[in-house]
């Protein structure tokens, strides 16, 4: 019984962190091409009344962002040369301090002007309404 219960606890923890591919595929595809954006909407007001939040739960957009600004800093260096060392330092860099690092200094500005000057104050009766990070 106790390896049944442990088993089952690995699955559900292996499920909580995976990465869907293919969702994030589409919501860059349809971010980039705006074909049908009444769809779009649709999809994540769906996501949000099934999971309750607005947020993705995997990184798997920024998995795919992050492997995309790394084949550009590639690209840049393969066309205006340099040595390997200092190509290998401009594709880190360009994900590690301008892809993510400069994304998680927005993100947290964003965040905190939301929370702190942009709420409106609710009814005492009403879920509180907080933007997530």
């Amino acid at each position: 019984m106790h390896i049944a219960q442990d088993s089952v606890s690995c699955l559900r923890l292996q499920r909580r962190f995976e990465v869907q591919l293919g969702a994030a595929t589409d919501t860059r595809t349809y971010l980039i091409s705006d074909v049908v954006p009444p769809s779009r909407y649709r999809m994540t007001t769906y996501h949000k009344q099934t999971s309750g939040r607005w947020a993705r739960d995997d990184p798997a957009f920024v998995l795919i962002m992050a492997v995309i600004m790394a084949t550009a800093a590639c690209a840049y260096c393969v066309a205006f040369g340099g040595s390997v060392g200092h190509s290998i330092y401009t594709i880190v860099s360009a994900v590690a301090i301008d892809f993510i690092g400069v994304g998680v200094g927005i993100s947290t500005l964003a965040w905190y002007i939301s929370n702190t000057y942009l709420r409106t104050q609710t009814h005492s009766h009403t879920v509180d309404q907080k933007v997530e990070w």
